[in-house]
């Protein structure tokens, strides 16, 4: 430090410097100075040595800005309000793979009719067969919690899932040496329908978990699990149609196949608790899973929700002339694989549209004028492929494929708008 000089004064008034006196200011400043850093010293020597704390990686670490001495939280990216942490993206991958099965939706009918050459009757029994499993998700569901596998009641089943729809869909690839029979066939589609049946099961209860732990997240867990489905149906659709033409059907069975395993990859990503994951003796007993099930035959049984059963059964229960349009527009139409897999992706993208003007429009309409509306409308919309059967749309100056693509859109958003308050 730069010492402040002081004035000068005549030479006459100045005193004479006390040479004693400072000497003994000076000596008494360095004793007190090595008594100060002695202290620190042996204060240092008992103080115990601290260890150093590490944030694990579930926690958000938070560290000092670079200079500025603000604190910086390291969170994981969000998609539509959903944090992208392992288990969500095990979610979004699961759901994701379901839609992207409809890469075989036009395999199997083509399969059925050009191969086994089965009637439009015959092909729509099989298929209305193999989606059996998918009509036990509740039994499914019901057997994952009451009964885990070594003490797993997610990550087990989402394995066990994934593999046995990848067989399903190699067998239909023709990997497996079976003759190939309409038994066959069956089964192979099941075993597919299976594994995915399943897995939508075990992810909606994670679902549940998450929302019901996490309330805030519910609504955007909704939309995060039905965006993942689009865009996978939406990117099947785009090229299922095309891929069709060009390798064949065996070929797609062997691509949709790779599928399933982003079920695989999703039980790896799940992380079970400790105490759920290590107990064995965490699902029901014999006895107890049979009283619950009597509980739920019980609910099932009041007159507040048998009405709302027996209206969905009999609504799912309509008939569908899926198989016999299919036959229609190969056969008697000459539509081709590409023109058909475009039409699936303009019905993917009138789902999500469908969706949306739900949400947006709809959502706060009183439930019972809205279903009484709806069904209404979809009587109506129900009867426009008839125009295209009896050749009217010809009458009329539309064409083939623009009746079709339009009435795919609007049977589409009408299907989505009658589905979404159920």
């Amino acid at each position: 430090l730069r010492l402040r000089r002081r004035p000068r004064v005549p030479q006459q008034c100045e005193r004479q410097p006390n040479f004693v006196s400072a000497g003994l200011c000076k000596a008494g400043a360095t004793a007190l100075c090595g008594l100060v850093f002695a202290c620190r010293g042996e204060r240092r020597r008992r103080q115990p040595k601290l260890r150093r704390w590490r944030p694990s990686r579930s926690q958000r670490v938070a560290r000092r800005g670079s200079g500025r001495g603000e604190e910086v939280s390291r969170t994981p990216p969000e998609v539509l309000g959903v944090p992208l942490t392992p288990d969500f993206a095990a979610v979004g991958l699961a759901y994701f793979a379901q839609g992207a099965l409809g890469l075989a939706a036009l395999a199997k009918p083509y399969l059925l009719k050009d191969e086994l050459g089965l009637a439009p009757a015959e092909a729509s029994l099989l298929l209305s067969l193999t989606y059996w499993p998918w009509l036990l998700k509740p039994l499914w569901g019901f057997v994952a919690d009451s009964f885990p596998i070594l003490g797993s009641r997610r990550k087990a089943y989402l394995l066990l899932a994934g593999f046995s729809s990848a067989l399903g869909w190699l067998g239909l690839a023709g990997y497996w040496p079976l003759n190939e029979t309409r038994e066959v066939v069956l089964l192979f589609m099941m075993l597919g329908n299976f594994g995915i049946a399943v897995s939508d099961v075990v992810v909606d209860g994670l679902v549940v978990e998450k929302a019901r732990d996490e309330p805030r997240l519910m609504g955007g867990l909704q939309s995060f699990s039905w965006g993942c489905r689009g865009v996978g149906a939406i990117l099947s659709s785009y090229f299922s149609g095309a891929l069709l033409e060009v390798l064949g059907v065996r070929s797609i069975f062997a691509l949709t196949a790779a599928l399933p395993l982003l079920v695989v990859v999703a039980a790896v990503l799940i992380q079970e608790s400790p105490e759920v994951a290590g107990r064995k003796d965490q699902g029901y007993s014999v006895d107890q899973a049979l009283s619950l099930a009597r509980q739920v035959w019980d609910v099932l049984r009041t007159k507040e929700v048998l009405p709302a059963v027996l209206f969905i059964l009999a609504w799912q229960a309509t008939p569908n002339a899926g198989s016999a349009m299919f036959y229609f527009y190969t056969n008697e139409l000459q539509f081709g694989p590409e023109f058909l897999g475009r039409s699936q992706l303009i019905g993917s993208l009138a789902s999500l549209a469908g969706i949306v003007l739900y949400n947006r429009v709809f959502a706060t309409v009183s439930l019972k004028d809205y279903l009484l509306r709806v069904n209404l409308a979809a009587v109506a919309l129900g009867l426009l492929p008839l125009l295209l059967v009896t050749r009217t749309n010809l009458l009329l100056n539309i064409p083939d494929q623009t009746f079709v693509l339009g009435d795919d859109v609007i049977q589409t958003v009408a299907g989505e708008l009658a589905h979404m308050p159920i």
